[in-house]
């Protein structure tokens, strides 16, 4: 492998890894690979490359040619037959990067896409051209065009009239060591399922249809002999529907006890109510277009009706439909699943469902194909793969093939599993015409060795002895059930602590739970905002989470660039809101992972540390006498020392200038309210933000407690914040500390802009000027996300007149992340950040709206750099204007309305200084391609005690200021003329 390193460099650049753990990540699919199974193969790939165009791959042949290296293709690992695991190392081609799609053709129906395209992002970009998916997997939030193409089976939402994905294709570009061609017709079955062995895809035509909107109904069956009547009555009458699907009672049952047992476990910072779906009938979801309302309805209703059936809610129905996509969020509560997939004839499918059941227990997805002629069964039950016996589960996963051969049952798809049954799947002429076309284009069984073609058609696979383990296991099932059953060991609902020091702290436990509980789904990869400027699997939440268990395992050990991967997160939760298992994400991350990476010595971002020890040394981030905490204040403020309704500042908006309107405001509007607020003043110290993110969770308890003790000796009952950040600090993680610490915390934290919407609701203010401007509105994701506000601002901005609100593509719970580490790592909050102004600029509107200082600066950060006239206001600014309430100088929202009168006097909003070259030293080391480019990672180290006894000495030098009054009043800006 040595020889060819050099050649990948200078093919890909940054777009090559060689890192140790990178490269572990790409060892596996979905589903872990059973130790024996490992004993026979390599899984562990030699490099990972993520190309761009077919020019690239076809390089590549050329040096796997030229080197006698194996070449694996990978989408987005969500199979679990490991089809994209490597068998003999090698290179592993992630698709990632070539994502685009390339054409939408509205006359003909067709869109012509990359392999890497995920079919949501696809759906997404079809619909703003009126056209839509036929069809799609319940994968679709992560998984690829290509990777269902060439995994095979290819059926999903949408199958019961468009039949499989290989129905749907109209033309491949097929890269092969051959050269580049066009396959369409009846070659298409030498690529679709064969797991990219007959060369790899990097062009798809598919044909799509008009959109129109999906229209779900809900029945309940008391068993699936009534299920089956109403299927044969649906296809005897023709009835057009477009997918048809159901679930048995215990894959409700465990559904619900896991999202119940997350929400118990970690529960989410604000109430989501899930709706009870009945636990003791099967259910069945029917969907038609629109457009066949009154074709369809009447006729479905009077059939389930005659079968026993009971149509459930429209709610109900919605709900369910929205769910399609989260199938396995029981393995909450496994933390690991026993899987199986197999298409069976649909007929007597009570019978045959009886016939293939991995077990008693099992859960039940089914989904109907080509009109009900077949049927998709996935099956799942929750076990344990810490377990001695797990790898004894492996047979039973083979039960409905081997049960179901009697009745013309094949697999779903292949990958390297279960190449002994490839001629059950495909047909024995199919498989044989695909192996001589790929002996033809890959003589030398480079690509993808040993998937798909069994020992006995390829003599050179380095799997027949897999083949032959499988074959014999699976004619052994019952009693591998009952070796199982009295020596395998039990599930267990505990973890242990490991060998390291995530055990030991104390929230550890909890975060490898979640790790086991991860389904390797990838819908995390989709919407990260990391993973999407990074592009590696490191940087995304299933990457990581694979990286614990391996770590907890002692298979790898955390390294500088590991750490900087933890660091890099944005804090956005977007992970939290798609999460499979409902796993709060972000909590690991935040109390397990960064204090166990800081007490192993890798130093969080310069900028950062600093930050952490302003808040040793002086009690606030800014570096700035505790003293000056309170300068903001003007002598028309009115606040009180005592009280139930409390004003917490935060440091940002104290000591930097730029954000003092947002404390001024708050106030101004609240005593218009006639409310005197709680203030601390200069006894107010960081909520501790900046030192819990970094992992300094034990050294933040000292400021925690100081801020719980000034809350409770006041009478605080309400506090209200102006900043999103302190927001999530002090409503999520205070209560988590007081009760850690044995403090009480029954203090009720809102944002100012929910405090706020709440008084205009019921009259106590008014907002009457008009502000006639165009805006849109930004979620900042500790606000939305973090706490679910989202409506608050939105009734706030409704309330204002003269306000024409545009919402931009993503918003609310799909809000994108401004980029917060804009500042700690510019280039890769750059490529967040442009995401962002790009939707903004999409709106054609004259400013962007937040309720996050830090959102705004680097919003403001963002348009500034390209010149953009669009402004950034503050919420604050747009409601005391329309209150008739004074606007401090720093505010831009005068300039924008071209205020007649107005005098522009005081400073100008001033920008943050971004990172000096010396300290972005780690970013332009994060992702090159050589291990040896870490040597400069790896001198930043952090020696804790040291730097916390250097802290310990500064802070008990430091002397705290007291509360100050009086100060030079603000310069004013007039709302009228």
């Amino acid at each position: 492998m040595q020889d060819i390193t050099s050649d990948l460099i200078d093919l890909f650049g940054k777009r090559v890894a060689f890192h140790k753990i990178e490269r572990r990540l790409y060892s596996c699919d979905i589903n872990p690979l059973p130790g024996v199974i490992k004993t026979f193969i390599n899984s562990y790939p030699d490099a990972v490359v993520q190309p761009e165009s077919s020019t690239e791959l076809t390089a590549l042949f050329e040096l796997c040619l030229k080197y006698d290296i194996p070449v694996v293709p990978r989408g987005s690992g969500t199979s679990g037959y490991g089809g994209c695991v490597p068998t003999r190392g090698g290179i592993v081609v992630d698709f990632y990067r070539m994502n685009k799609i390339i054409e939408i053709n509205r006359e003909k129906r067709t869109v012509i896409v990359q392999p890497g395209t995920v079919w949501r992002k696809l759906e997404e970009k079809l619909r703003s051209y009126g056209m839509a998916l036929r069809l799609y997997p319940s994968s679709a939030i992560s998984s690829t065009v290509g990777g269902w193409i060439a995994n095979g089976g290819g059926a999903g939402i949408g199958s019961f009239e468009y039949g499989c994905i290989g129905d749907n294709v109209l033309e491949i570009e097929l890269v092969t060591p051959k050269g580049i061609r066009k396959v369409n017709n009846d070659e298409l079955n030498l690529i679709s399922g064969m797991c990219g062995t007959t060369g790899f895809i990097s062009g798809i035509v598919l044909e799509v249809r008009d959109i129109e909107d999906d229209k779900p109904v809900l029945a309940a069956f008391p068993g699936f002999d009534d299920l089956q009547n109403v299927f044969t009555a649906i296809k005897s009458k023709k009835l057009a529907l477009w997918h048809v699907s159901c679930k048995n009672q215990i894959q409700i049952k465990l559904t619900r006890i896991a999202i119940e047992e997350q929400a118990a476990k970690a529960p989410l910072p604000y109430k989501v109510k899930e709706p009870e779906l009945p636990g003791d009938k099967l259910l069945a979801m029917f969907v038609y277009p629109e457009s066949r309302e009154e074709t369809t309805r009447e006729e479905l209703l009077s059939i389930i009706k005659a079968n026993r059936g009971e149509v459930l809610s429209s709610e109900l129905a919605k709900f369910e439909w929205e769910e399609r996509f989260y199938p396995m969020r029981m393995k909450a509560i496994g933390p690991s699943l026993v899987a199986s997939e197999v298409v069976i004839p649909a007929q007597n499918i009570a019978t045959r469902i009886n016939a293939i059941k991995i077990s008693d227990t099992a859960a039940l997805d089914i989904t109907l194909i080509n009109n009900g002629t077949e049927a998709l069964v996935l099956q799942y039950e929750p076990d344990d793969e810490r377990r001695f016996g797990f790898p004894l589960k492996m047979p039973v996963q083979l039960i409905p093939l081997v049960a179901g051969s009697k009745f013309n049952s094949r697999p779903y798809t292949i990958g390297m599993l279960l190449t002994g049954y490839a001629g059950q799947m495909f047909g024995d002429s199919t498989l044989l015409k695909a192996f001589k076309f790929k002996k033809e284009i890959d003589p030398s069984n480079i690509i993808n060795p040993g998937k798909v073609f069994p020992g006995r058609l390829d003599k050179r696979s380095p799997v027949k002895g897999i083949e032959l383990l499988v074959k014999l296991t699976g004619g052994l099932t019952g009693l591998v059930r009952i070796i199982d059953k009295y020596f395998g060991g039990k599930p267990s609902r505990k973890v242990s602590a490991g060998r390291n020091i995530l055990g030991k702290l104390p929230f550890g436990k909890n975060a490898l739970w979640d790790a086991f509980t991860c389904t390797g789904c990838g819908y995390c990869r989709t919407e990260c905002p990391q993973f999407n400027a990074v592009g590696w699997e490191s940087a995304s939440s299933r990457g990581k989470f694979t990286f614990l268990k391996e770590y907890s395992r002692g298979n790898l050990d955390l390294d500088e660039r590991m750490a900087e991967m933890f660091y890099t997160c944005t804090t956005c939760e977007q992970c939290n809101v798609i999460c499979q298992v409902k796993s709060r994400i972000e909590d690991d991350w935040a109390l397990v992972v960064k204090p166990a990476i800081l007490h192993k010595g890798f130093a969080p971002p310069e900028v950062t540390l600093k930050q952490a020890g302003n808040i040793f040394t002086g009690n606030n981030n800014a570096g700035k006498p505790q003293g000056q905490r309170a300068q903001w204040i003007t002598p028309d403020l009115r606040y009180s020392e005592e009280g139930e309704i409390g004003y917490f500042a935060g440091c940002q908006v104290s000591f930097n200038y730029n954000f003092r309107n947002l404390p001024i405001n708050a106030f101004r509007i609240l005593n218009k309210a006639g409310i005197e607020p709680v203030y601390l003043g200069t006894t107010e110290w960081c909520c501790g933000a900046t030192l819990f993110y970094t992992g300094f969770t034990d050294e933040v308890m000292g400021k925690i407690e100081h801020n719980l003790n000034e809350f409770n000796k006041r009478g605080i009952k309400t506090l209200i914040t102006s900043c999103a950040g302190c927001l999530a600090n002090l409503a999520h993680y205070y209560p988590i500390w007081a009760t850690r610490l044995n403090l009480k915390f029954d203090i009720k934290v809102m944002h100012i802009v929910e405090y706020l919407s709440e008084l205009i609701k019921v009259g106590t203010i008014t907002p009457a000027l008009p502000v006639d401007i165009k805006i849109t509105y930004h979620d900042p994701c500790h606000l939305g996300r973090a706490r679910g506000i989202y409506q608050p601002p939105r009734d706030m901005l409704q309330a204002i007149p003269g306000i024409q609100m545009v919402e931009m593509p993503r918003n609310r719970e799909h809000s994108a992340c401004c980029g917060r580490h804009i500042m700690r790592y510019p280039a890769l909050g750059k490529i967040i950040n442009s995401d962002r102004v790009n939707e903004v600029l999409e709106t054609d509107v004259s400013a962007v709206v937040s309720a996050c200082p830090t959102c705004e600066t680097n919003l403001r950060l963002g348009l500034e750099s390209i010149g953009s006239h669009v402004d950034v206001i503050d919420l604050s600014d747009l409601l005391a204007w329309s209150m008739g309430l004074p606007i401090p100088a720093v505010s831009t929202l005068p300039r924008l309305l071209h205020t007649c009168g107005v005098r522009e006097v005081g400073r100008e909003f001033k920008m943050p200084v971004l990172l000096t070259e010396k300290e972005r030293i780690r970013e332009n080391h994060l992702f090159a391609p050589d291990n040896n480019s870490y040597d400069k990672l790896a001198g930043i180290r952090l020696d804790l005690a040291s730097f916390m006894e250097q802290e310990q000495k500064a802070a008990e030098a430091a002397k705290s200021g007291k509360p100050q009054g009086g100060n030079k009043p603000d310069i004013y800006i007039p709302p009228t003329c």
